[in-house]
């Protein structure tokens, strides 16, 4: 695919955009831990009605929908992303032949009535209940909250649709559930 000079040079500047800082993190808890896959994130699922639609529909979010750019930035920043990181890309998670059912709970949205502050206690609570029941224990494999670098929402360093823990709180949430694994 051909892009112009302009959109060749957004596409090199994307190091800029706030998700890499928050990979960079990410990867300190993956290097001591070695069992935390963050989940990257560019576009909501429903794109009708108001509001930013995602990477993919919108690249800048202050601009009309271009799909085109969409694509060739997600495309970009996954690879750019998985090649500074050294994770892998869902897609080689999906080609394994995995047989044993799994369920990861979303620890925000309806689970803690939309307010993201509430991720912590939530996600807490699910790792009791895993601990104390076999049949618990041996489906749910993970857990999701929403985070990023700052806590809220829609300004720079925060995330630009759902309100999210910031990174210190994600931080602290990821290491005590990591000592209640049983």
């Amino acid at each position: 695919m051909q892009c112009s000079n302009k959109k060749q040079n957004n596409l090199k500047n994307v190091k800029s955009f706030a998700f890499y800082d928050y990979t960079k993190n990410g990867m300190s808890i993956f290097n001591s831990l070695g069992h935390f896959i963050p989940r990257i994130y560019t576009n909501k699922p429903r794109t009708n009605g108001l509001g930013y639609k995602g990477m993919f529909h919108q690249p800048d979010f202050r601009k009309d929908s271009d799909m085109v750019s969409g694509l060739e930035a997600i495309r970009h920043m996954h690879i750019r992303v998985f090649d500074e990181s050294r994770l892998a890309a869902a897609d080689i998670y999906r080609k394994r032949e995995l047989s044993n059912p799994a369920i990861i709970v979303d620890t925000n949205h309806a689970n803690s009535g939309k307010l993201f502050y509430e991720q912590p206690r939530i996600a807490k609570e699910i790792m009791n209940s895993r601990n104390h029941s076999d049949s618990l224990k041996g489906v749910i494999k993970g857990l999701m909250f929403e985070s990023y670098l700052l806590e809220g929402a829609h300004e720079f360093g925060k995330s630009i649709t759902d309100p999210c823990l910031g990174w210190d709180a994600s931080e602290r949430l990821v290491y005590d559930l990591a000592d209640m694994i049983q």
